[in-house]
Order: C-alpha cells, then sequence, then structure tokens
C-alpha cells in the first residue's frame, strides 16, 4: 500500500475514494460529506486520485482529511511493516508539505495536537 508515493496505487485501490463517494452521496444524512470522502487521496499540486483535481478544487475539509489518511497509514502498523513514530511520520508529512502535495498549515495543526510525545 503507497503512503508517501500515490503514483504506485493499482487501480483498484485508486477506486475507493471514488466508491466511498458514490456510496455517501446516496445517503441523505452524509451526501453533504461525500466529496470530501472522495477527495481525501488528491494532492494539492495535481497528483493524487481519483480526480487529480488541484489546490483550488479542495477544501479546506478534504486538506485536513488528507493529511489525516496519510498519518494514520504512517502511524499503524500494517503487514509489512512497523508503525512509524510520531517524529518519523511528521517529517514524511512535511517532506509531502515542502513538495506542494499537502497544505502546510494543515501539517503543522496536525503537529501541534499530536506531539512528538505521542510516538507510537
Amino acid at each position: 500500500m503507497p503512503t508517501t508515493n500515490d503514483s504506485t496505487a493499482s487501480p483498484q485501490v485508486e477506486l475507493h475514494p471514488k466508491l466511498s463517494e458514490d456510496v455517501l452521496s446516496r445517503v441523505e444524512q452524509l451526501a453533504q460529506i461525500a466529496s470530501i470522502a472522495g477527495a481525501h487521496h488528491e494532492k494539492l499540486d495535481g497528483s493524487g486520485y481519483w480526480r487529480g483535481a488541484v489546490a483550488a478544487d479542495l477544501p479546506p475539509a478534504a486538506r485536513i482529511l488528507a493529511v489525516a489518511d496519510i498519518d494514520g497509514a504512517l502511524t499503524a502498523s500494517r503487514p509489512h511493516r512497523a508503525p512509524l513514530c510520531r517524529e518519523a511520520a511528521s517529517a514524511i508529512l512535511a517532506g509531502q508539505g515542502k513538495q506542494g502535495k499537502l497544505c502546510l498549515t494543515t501539517v503543522a495543526a496536525l503537529d501541534s495536537v499530536l506531539p512528538a510525545a505521542t510516538a507510537a
């Protein structure tokens, strides 16, 4: 599973944001958040998926969810690797922010609420 390079994602993996949006849009109580869920793998520079949306197309909620989703993937235990510590995850997120992929303000906000003391 890609954690820092969406270009390596399989077509099946790339479909899950679209499918999430499709399912949520059919539930009246969740339709408002469908597009946010559908954008959680988009990047500010257009390199994400499934739409290839750019910064101007991504509302703050989508930017927040993208950072939170990557952080969760990095700091969770996976069958192929141990969870990353808070510092390592933060460094990866900051790197993606400096590359123009993630919102640096959102990355900094996450760091402010998940300090290094909560390392995995």
